[in-house]
């Protein structure tokens, strides 16, 4: 069976960044859920922690963010992805942060995980950043040349 191109850089794709990929679904699935129905979906250790217009916004974020890097790896746009990135960075360090103002140091083992995760996606998104220098300047030297 073969396999159209469009097809097969999509399953490449895939493949090189499988853990994004994992990492930006599952934002998109977790956020999705929350966002119809925060009262029914979202975790109770957040209900009760945060007002629900908080929890819808953080639902969008993950909806969003994690949506924009799909479809940026899936389309090969390293600027979609870097959005989406960002996005899921900001909205996991505001989460932690909050946690912590909210709770003081008793959950800074939760507050840990969103830090974590903020950290995670933020390095890949500087990461795609030195990937673009990169390729610019070796475009630039290619129509010089």
């Amino acid at each position: 069976m073969k396999i159209g191109k469009p097809v097969k850089r999509i399953l490449q794709s895939v493949n090189v960044n499988s853990i994004e990929v994992f990492l930006a679904l599952l934002c998109f699935l977790a956020g999705l859920p929350i966002l119809l129905n925060p009262a029914v979906f979202a975790p109770t250790s957040v209900l009760t922690l945060f007002s629900t217009p908080f929890v819808v916004l953080w639902a969008l974020a993950l909806v969003v963010g994690g949506l924009l890097d799909l479809v940026g790896i899936m389309s090969g746009n390293v600027y979609l992805r870097r959005s989406g990135l960002i996005i899921l960075a900001a909205a996991s360090f505001v989460m932690g942060v909050s946690v912590i103002v909210l709770t003081g140091v008793t959950r800074l083992f939760a507050a840990g995980g969103y830090f974590i995760f903020s950290w995670a996606t933020g390095t890949r998104y500087l990461h795609l950043g030195k990937t673009l220098k990169y390729k610019r300047r070796k475009w630039e030297r290619k129509i010089r040349e």
